[in-house]
């Protein structure tokens, strides 16, 4: 079974997934272990701000931001059948000249997921 995964695949996902967590939790760790030998009570801030903005407020924007993500990734998967489907029918469409009307409908695709971007980076929590 995993010698089909190419090493690049794994490389990316240890890189971007597990090395950044384990990186934080380590650092924040140290910090909450070295400020606690002040006092007690910073640790205990630390470890409460660290939750706070590390767990809690990723999952509730999360929560509710929700339907802008899947309409985004909706919109991403439209353009890119829309581009394969395209690039298969190319030599058709440039027979019988349907290449402004593919043209248009790719714009009409990328407008489309440009705006869903724009949703998606300017959400504001309600």
């Amino acid at each position: 079974m995993w010698n089909n995964i190419p090493v690049e695949l794994l490389e990316v996902f240890y890189a971007h997934t597990i090395s950044p967590i384990c990186i934080a939790f380590v650092t924040s760790l140290v910090c909450i272990i070295i400020q606690m030998q002040y006092d007690w009570i910073y640790g205990i801030y630390s470890l409460l701000a660290y939750v706070l903005v590390g767990i809690v407020l990723p999952i509730y924007i999360s929560k509710q931001s929700r339907h802008i993500g899947v309409e985004y990734r909706k919109e991403a998967a439209n353009l890119n059948s829309y581009v394969l489907e395209s690039m298969c029918g190319l030599k058709e469409s440039m027979q019988y000249m349907d290449t402004d009307r593919r043209l248009s409908g790719l714009n009409k695709q990328t407008n489309s997921l440009a705006n869903c971007e724009k949703e998606l980076k300017y959400f504001k929590l309600s």
